[in-house]
């Protein structure tokens, strides 16, 4: 994502995050301020193999309570506009008090511009958030009960410069860190940076493409331990091209897309490499006033795809060699402050885990698992500033080989908030 964080950071092209969006606030366009709580019971709290039991003494549910404050603004300053968001969040277990945890983010960026055609934005993102506990079933035993919270560094920067005609230049970089709290995962902390250079041609209002070449280097620094003790790191590389569009045929449909094609290479994990065409479209179509209908068809590598948004189920780290996606949301407005949202999503992984022991002797395992998620909601804003919702979802995974397990898990919340601007 981005890396092989979340959100993680990032903007993953998370192939399945749809429903993001109905499970947040909306985009704010001024200064405002609030907070949120919600109440959640989770069927399956550690995402347990079916037929497996937790530990004696440990539910295998749990009822957790989340509470949250925000607070952000957007401010012109002359040619130029700061933004800056940040949030703190609080969630506690019923019966698991060693998952208890605070989370935060913090976000600033500027939109900038200068005389004739030079424009450009930057922004710079930090996210510390809790990790599922289906992210990574190669990790097995005891460790994979630890609470493990994920600290997620962001940055990036893109320059524009428009040419005389319909066409203009683009330059970008960008630096993402993820780090994990709980030991066993150490060897996922990674580091990852990237530049970009292209062109990019307005047809017209309604379509516009873009072509680019893009470089990426990246490492694990924890990936194995030697016998003093010591840490190596494992490095990789890729080189890509770029292509992407944006088409708006009509008032009521916009397509999205992109397609890259190049390789991306290992140092020792060398059976993570991946080459050939990745990338990802996106339709959104509004076929009436009241109903709205996204729908996002990805394939992402591991490191792209790690911050993954089923709908209503939440983030978790992905460490596949690759990630193909299909999910569907539905937002249909029933009344003028009544809204029910509705989503589908499967994802197919291919797994791989390369291990050195101490004496450095090399392990590989491979394998799949696929995964499906139902969800459906209600919004209800009796006020501009008041929104309350419900939400059930479903999710059910299977798999094959020894990366993954089958599960399933069932969860059902309410939420409250309130935003002031």
């Amino acid at each position: 994502m981005h890396i092989d964080c979340p959100d993680l950071t990032t903007r993953l092209a998370a192939a399945v995050a749809l429903a993001a969006a109905a499970a947040g606030a909306s985009a704010q366009t001024g200064p405002y301020a609030g907070g949120s709580v919600s109440y959640t019971h989770d069927s399956n709290v550690y995402r347990l193999a079916d037929g497996a039991e937790p530990p004696p003494g440990t539910p295998r549910s749990d009822r957790i309570t989340s509470a949250s404050l925000m607070a952000g603004l957007r401010l012109p300053l002359g040619r130029q506009v700061l933004s800056a968001d940040a949030s703190l969040r609080s969630t506690r277990y019923a019966d698991h008090s060693s998952l208890d945890h605070h989370g935060h983010r913090v976000a600033l960026g500027l939109d900038w511009a200068t005389v004739e055609r030079l424009t450009g934005s930057a922004s710079v993102s930090r996210e510390r958030t809790l990790v599922r506990f289906d992210s990574d079933a190669a990790l097995s035993g005891a460790s994979t009960l630890e609470r493990n919270l994920a600290t997620i560094t962001h940055a990036e920067a893109v320059a524009r410069i428009g040419l005389v005609t319909r066409w203009s230049a683009e330059l970008g970089a960008t630096a993402d860190a993820v780090d994990y709290s709980a030991d066993a995962f150490r060897p996922r902390d990674f580091r990852q940076s990237g530049v970009s250079a292209g062109v990019r041609h307005r047809a017209s209002d309604a379509l516009s493409t873009g072509l680019a070449l893009r470089a990426a280097r990246g490492r694990y620094p924890h990936f194995a331990q030697v016998a003093d003790g010591s840490d190596i790191a494992d490095r990789y590389h890729g080189r890509y091209v770029d292509w992407d569009v944006r088409w708006v045929p009509g008032d009521v449909s916009r397509i999205d897309a992109r397609l890259s094609l190049g390789r991306t290479t290992f140092d020792r994990a060398t059976a993570s490499d991946v080459s050939g065409a990745t990338g990802q479209l996106l339709w959104t179509w509004r076929p009436t006033a009241a109903l709205r209908l996204e729908t996002r068809l990805a394939r992402e590598r591991g490191q792209d795809s790690s911050a993954l948004y089923f709908p209503g189920s939440g983030r978790y780290a992905d460490f596949s060699r690759t990630t193909t996606s299909l999910g569907t949301a539905a937002y249909l407005q029933l009344t003028a402050k009544v809204q029910l949202v509705a989503g589908l999503a499967g994802a197919k992984r291919q797994l791989v885990d390369t291990r050195q022991d101490l004496a450095g002797a090399t392990t590989l395992r491979t394998g799949d698992d696929r995964t499906r998620v139902a969800s459906l909601g209600v919004r209800w804003q009796p006020l501009r500033t008041v929104t309350l919702g419900c939400d059930v979802t479903h999710e059910q995974r299977t798999h094959t080989g020894a990366l993954s397990t089958d599960y399933h898990a069932s969860t059902q919340g309410c939420h409250a908030q309130l935003v002031l601007n």
